[in-house]
């Protein structure tokens, strides 16, 4: 049988049964499930309104650090010869993936 000191101990930080909250979405569940949850709940994108990009819940607070409200920008081609090189690679790896799917 536990002392009372213990047994507060372990209902209030040491019980797997204890209820705790998610670090990203505050959803209560018990403490055994909380690291599966938060990896596949911390994997969810939010789009910032600074930057207009998606970042990934569990690196939200360092991207808010680091963001500079500057909008994503769309690549774009130089010239004719970098747009036909970018073109000829994904026609490349698109034949290579169907060749991939054969076998």
């Amino acid at each position: 049988m536990m002392d009372p000191e213990n047994l507060a101990l372990h209902k209030g930080e040491k019980c797997p049964k204890r209820i705790v909250t998610c670090d990203y979405c505050e959803f209560p569940l018990p403490a055994v499930d909380l690291f599966e949850h938060q990896e596949v709940c911390g994997n969810r994108t939010e789009l910032c309104h600074l930057c207009n990009r998606y970042i990934r819940l569990c690196e939200r607070v360092a991207h808010e650090v680091t963001c500079n409200g500057t909008p994503a920008e769309i690549p774009r081609f130089n010239s004719l010869i970098q747009y036909i090189y970018i073109y000829i690679y994904i026609y490349i790896y698109i034949c290579m993936m169907f060749e991939f799917a054969k076998k």
